[in-house]
């Protein structure tokens, strides 16, 4: 829930950022082509650090899917033998 926000959070801040700086490049005193070449950056780069951000956040997911399936494995582990035991002790 908590990665949840913050991932959120992390988009709005990047839409925001890639917004402000169009915005800011589209009322700028440079020429069009300037202007474009810096839009063209600006957006590879936001890009870049939004596909990083996806990367790093499925390894994480990935790394909490695999904690859980340990945890439960050993649950089941713990269950089985606890149901053995019982079995032998009634027998």
């Amino acid at each position: 829930m908590i990665a949840s926000r913050w991932s959120e959070t992390a988009v709005i801040f990047l839409v925001g950022l890639g917004v402000g700086a169009a915005l800011g490049v589209l009322l700028a005193p440079s020429s069009g082509e300037e202007a474009r070449d810096y839009l063209r950056e600006t957006a590879e780069d936001v890009m870049d650090a939004a596909a990083m951000k996806a990367r790093k956040l499925s390894r994480q997911v990935q790394e909490t899917i695999e904690n859980a399936e340990s945890q439960v494995k050993q649950a089941a582990d713990v269950g089985t033998s606890a149901y053995q035991q019982a079995k032998k002790a009634s027998a």
